[in-house]
């Protein structure tokens, strides 16, 4: 029976920090300097366009310029 509770404990510690790593992650993703640094590697790569033949690169450096409150900070 106790062995039980320590498994169930476990699990919810596990689970708690894969959903902390998936948030950590995710903030890493949309850091202002993440997405900065990718925009110049699709550019500099002419990156190819995507299924409707054009490409949002203009767009996505407009949003990450106009849009602090949705990319994070360090």
């Amino acid at each position: 029976m106790e062995q039980e509770g320590y498994a169930e404990a476990l699990s919810d510690t596990t689970t708690q920090l894969e959903e902390q790593n998936g948030v950590m992650l995710l903030k890493r993703i949309l850091h202002r300097d993440s997405l900065n640094e990718a925009f110049k590697r699709v550019k500099r790569n002419k990156g190819g366009a995507g299924v409707d033949d054009r490409t949002n690169l203009f767009r996505l450096q407009l949003w990450v310029q106009t849009e602090p409150k949705r990319t994070t900070s360090r």
